[in-house]
């Protein structure tokens, strides 16, 4: 291992913070440098639903410079990233997740059950907005491909939003947890396959990193994010797909919810597979082979064409 690491990330503040606390960790042992990239393609870090393809586009920049040696690591969200990686590529480690789910935010302290009508909501993608209109039809979500920066920035210039439906992660991140209303469960609000994960990426040759690599990861974050990306590696393909998964420990089992949505908030697919903890990759195909089984191929083609004009 180098007497320098040096991290590679977007540049975009989540990010970067994402790669701050990694590299606090790393600082015991080594020096540690930031480098940020600029994405693959314009306007990639509002990244609502990406089709594989445009996620690899996105981080390439930074996996071509991790595959030819010139940085060790490279910290992501775990949402940013295909499931299927870039040959001679592997997600090392992912930190603790604390929390997965979406939340509230806004000035006002109302929860969603006490919005009045009036209530402008943004949301953050189509996945989030299939899932509150089918909860709450009474209210008006609003989506209209912004950052989650973007939309924070404007509800504390105070509009044109009264709240938001966010990433809670990203939100507290972005240092406005004190804008936190309420937080909704992820069994209800299924949230984008990989949220609330930060993951470190390595080369598989650089086997001297295996000993760093352990020591940031949380093995039990690991084996749930396991499933969640073998049901999204069944699933994922070039097209946008807005696909949900969340799972979560049953004693010596896992249990694992999956939803697939259209944009139009009307069109809404939800699963449940429960298995072994330790096959969490068998889990989570048994969830796709669920979606596969009940005919949602068609639903799927659906829902990538609905979602096209948002990748």
């Amino acid at each position: 291992m180098a007497d320098k690491i040096i991290i590679g990330t977007l540049p975009h503040a989540s990010a970067m913070r994402r790669a701050a606390q990694v590299a606090q960790r790393l600082r015991r042992g080594w020096d540690v440098l930031i480098q940020s990239f600029s994405p693959g393609e314009v306007g990639a870090e509002v990244h609502h639903i990406r089709s594989a393809a445009a996620k690899r586009r996105n981080v390439a920049p930074i996996e071509d410079a991790l595959s030819a040696g010139r940085i060790h690591l490279a910290v992501h969200s775990l949402t940013e990233l295909p499931a299927q990686m870039t040959p001679g590529l592997y997600v090392g480690a992912v930190l603790a997740r604390d929390g997965a789910g979406d939340v509230l935010v806004g000035h006002e302290r109302l929860t969603l059950l006490d919005q009045p009508s009036s209530a402008r909501l943004a949301v953050f993608n189509p996945l989030q907005l299939a899932q509150v209109q089918n909860r709450y039809p009474n209210l008006r979500f609003m989506f209209r491909g912004e950052s989650v920066e973007a939309i924070l920035a404007k509800l504390s210039a105070g509009g044109p939003y009264t709240g938001a439906i966010l990433p809670g992660e990203e939100v507290e991140l972005l240092g406005y947890g004190q804008m936190i209303v309420e937080r909704l469960p992820e069994a209800g609000f299924v949230p984008e396959v990989g949220q609330g994960v930060t993951a470190i990426v390595a080369r598989i040759q650089d086997r001297a990193n295996e000993r760093l690599l352990r020591s940031l990861n949380d093995e039990a974050s690991a084996l749930m994010v396991r499933a969640e990306r073998a049901f999204l590696r069944e699933l994922e393909g070039d097209q946008p797909l807005a696909l949900g998964a969340w799972a979560r420990p049953a004693g010596e089992d896992m249990v694992i919810e999956g939803v697939l949505a259209a944009n139009d908030g009307h069109t809404l697919y939800r699963m449940r597979q429960q298995g072994r903890k330790a096959d969490p990759e068998t889990v989570g195909v048994e969830l796709a082979n669920q979606f596969v089984q009940r005919g949602t191929r068609v639903l799927a083609q659906e829902a990538m064409q609905a979602n096209n004009r948002y990748n």
